[in-house]
C-alpha cells in the first residue's frame, strides 16, 4: 500500500518513496556545513519540521523550539560511524539535527490501532 506525504507549505507526494526521494536529493546539493539557501528549500524544511513536531507526543521537546533562524548540512558522527543530515539552527543560539526519514514516517493519527507501527 502507498501511502501519500503532505507539507503545510502545499508540496505533496503520492507516494512516501517520492517525498523521501525529494529530501534525500536536497541533502546530496550542499557541502558539509552549507547554510541551505534555496528559498523552496527552506520552506520545504521548514514544513518538514511542523511535520516531525506534529508527530511528538504531548510534553517532548520540538526541533522548532524558539523559531528557526536557519538550516544546514551537518556530519553526525559516533562510534564506528558517521551520517549526514540536516541541522535546524534557532532563533535562540541552539541547534538540533533531525531525521527526514523519521519526519516522512506516519503520522500518529495513521498509526493509531496499529501495535507495531513501521
Amino acid at each position: 500500500m502507498t501511502r501519500g506525504v503532505s507539507l503545510q507549505n502545499g508540496l505533496s507526494w503520492k507516494r512516501s518513496g517520492d517525498a523521501l526521494d525529494h529530501f534525500q536529493q536536497m541533502l546530496d546539493r550542499y557541502s558539509v556545513g552549507e547554510q541551505i539557501s534555496s528559498p523552496q528549500d527552506v520552506s520545504d524544511l521548514a514544513a518538514l519540521l511542523e511535520r516531525y513536531d506534529s508527530m511528538l507526543l504531548p510534553g517532548e521537546a520540538t526541533k522548532i523550539g524558539a523559531g528557526i533562524l536557519f538550516f544546514s548540512k551537518q556530519t553526525n558522527n559516533g562510534e564506528g560511524w558517521s551520517s549526514d543530515s540536516f541541522w535546524v539552527h534557532r532563533t535562540d543560539a541552539t541547534s538540533s539535527d533531525f531525521s527526514y526519514k523519521k519526519a516522512l514516517g506516519p503520522l500518529r493519527s495513521e498509526t493509531k490501532g496499529r501495535r507495531n507501527p513501521t
